[in-house]
């Protein structure tokens, strides 16, 4: 798993730091990484549902409720049809808004972001499936498909179709991965006749609505943030300035390549083994650890060293001045990622009082930003990067906070057993 991973890693540095750099316009660097998120964030309805569906396509499969998982991947699918019409028309009728706000004018972009659009309702089921199924092979596989696909569409498309082809080669992946995850569940789709799909799962649905919409709130809420940042960075920011952060992002995003391996994992081990009553809290304590050693230990480095590595490259060196920025973007990364870890846990374990709260600090930030958005736009006041990165910090360590007394306020008292639901 770990080599696979760091070999998809590679891969994805490689695209991330020479590739799109050395050939995309600086002018339209910057608007890389909003465009990436967009499709992620439009499809936000959905995310709602299949937050639901991930833990009880695995609670279903450990029970040995077959019938259930098949009645429960066909109807999250039918939603995803129902919702992939209804968003690509909103976007149909946004589309020029969004091109002036991301600077760009280039019309098939918007046609691409519609693809993708699609494929962001359709890849998280058949991820969903993978992950809750346990089809780990699939899913280490999935880290070395995902990036070479990118790989060589950016290779072929890149220099001509610039963002264009950056998003062909985002929707590369996403479609190369769901065909990974498809193959890999088929047996059990293949099950789903008319006497496989009788089992109803009507009578779940009280637990389903308990887990649910906890979870999904504060999963739109953290896709939101996703999508604002970018956005506000593209909005505000000059276009160099822009340009600098998707450089700062992209060595300062390494703590999110490296520290969640083990997410995917984590979740569908930690959910059976707290259906089956035993003890997760210590995994949870493994998997932080791991997280925070991988994660501080990028910070410390770049820290030490970002400007060096900035000033091996021409195409880098241009973006000295900004290095300083490089370690603290990894720090809030490496929160963030702590963030995940901590709520991945909660979810496993069917506890959600951390809703309220980290969605209430989460959603701080996203105000915040519309606020200097407008603001700035006004001209009442300059925004700037030092402000944009500090708001960003200043959230994550918030939210940090409040994880640590939330993971000692539910820590089990017996290790010997589970905690119960709250």
């Amino acid at each position: 798993m770990f080599i696979v991973s760091r070999l998809g890693d590679v891969i994805t540095l490689y695209i991330g730091m020479f590739l799109v750099p050395d050939i995309v316009d600086q002018e339209k660097l910057g608007a890389v990484l909003p465009l990436t998120k967009l499709a992620t964030f439009i499809a936000f309805p959905l995310i709602f549902f299949q937050s639901g569906a991930l833990k009880f396509i695995n609670v279903f499969y450990q029970r040995g409720e077959m019938a259930k998982v098949r009645r429960l991947i066909r109807d999250v699918s039918l939603l995803a049809c129902a919702l992939s019409a209804i968003v690509i028309l909103g976007l149909w009728l946004t589309s020029d808004w969004l091109m002036t706000r991301l600077q760009i004018d280039d019309g098939s972009v918007m046609l691409v972001i519609a693809f993708l659009v699609i494929m962001s309702f359709w890849a998280p089921l058949a991820g969903v499936a993978t992950q809750s199924l346990k089809r780990f092979k699939v899913i280490i596989a999935s880290r070395l498909v995902a990036p070479i696909a990118r790989l060589v569409v950016m290779l072929l498309l890149l220099q001509s179709l610039q963002l264009t082809g950056v998003l062909l080669a985002q929707l590369a992946s996403i479609v190369a991965v769901f065909l990974l995850s498809v193959w890999s569940v088929s047996g059990l789709l293949r099950g789903g006749n008319s006497k496989g799909m009788q089992g109803s799962y009507r009578e779940n649905l009280q637990e389903m609505k308990a887990y649910t919409i906890p979870v999904g709130i504060y999963a739109i809420v953290y896709a939101t943030q996703q999508a604002a940042e970018p956005w506000f960075i593209r909005e505000v920011l000059s276009k160099a300035e822009s340009a600098a952060f998707y450089i700062i992002a992209t060595f300062g995003q390494i703590p999110l390549w490296l520290a969640p391996a083990i997410l995917p994992f984590l979740f569908p081990e930690i959910s059976e083994r707290h259906e089956r009553g035993e003890n997760t809290f210590h995994t949870y304590l493994k998997a932080m650890f791991l997280t925070c050693l991988l994660g501080f230990g990028c910070v410390l480095f770049f820290f030490l060293f970002a400007g060096n590595i900035l000033d091996l490259r021409e195409k880098w060196a241009i973006y000295t001045p900004y290095a300083i920025y490089i370690p603290y973007y990894a720090l809030i990364i490496t929160l963030s990622t702590m963030i995940m870890t901590h709520i991945t846990y909660q979810n496993a374990c069917r506890k959600y009082g951390y809703v309220r709260i980290l969605a209430s600090i989460t959603m701080l930030e996203v105000i915040a930003l519309v606020g200097m958005t407008m603001l700035d736009a006004s001209g009442i006041a300059d925004v700037s990067l030092n402000i944009a990165l500090a708001s960003m910090l200043i959230i994550r360590v918030m939210s940090v906070g409040y994880l640590m007394y939330d993971a000692h306020q539910t820590r089990p008292s017996n290790q010997q057993n589970a905690t119960p639901a709250r």
